[in-house]
């Protein structure tokens, strides 16, 4: 079952989308950025499937999950911590 996200960022914060995606690939290689970088997916087991996909919105990102448990909630963390350490202002709600 897919679970979406919207995480809103503070108004003249959206430009955290590169550092958030940057970590997610520091920390897991296999994850892939688009041509025009604007989202960033971990393939799934099965060709053709996503696991996982971030994408770049007018005032934040949204994020659509296949995955559940520690796996989750471990990307969650590394766009939190990106988050917090450039002190800007964000929700994050389930859609």
């Amino acid at each position: 079952m897919s679970l979406e996200y919207t995480v809103f960022m503070a108004p003249g914060e959206n430009q955290c989308f590169d550092a958030v995606a940057e970590n997610i690939i520091q920390n897991i290689p296999e994850a892939k950025i688009s041509d025009d970088s604007h989202s960033l997916w971990l393939p799934g087991e099965y060709s053709h499937w996503i696991d996982f996909s971030i994408e770049k919105s007018d005032d934040g990102f949204f994020i659509v999950t296949n995955m559940n448990g520690s796996s989750n909630k471990s990307l969650f963390q590394l766009i939190e911590t990106v988050l917090n350490r450039l002190s800007v202002g964000y929700s994050i709600e389930e859609v």
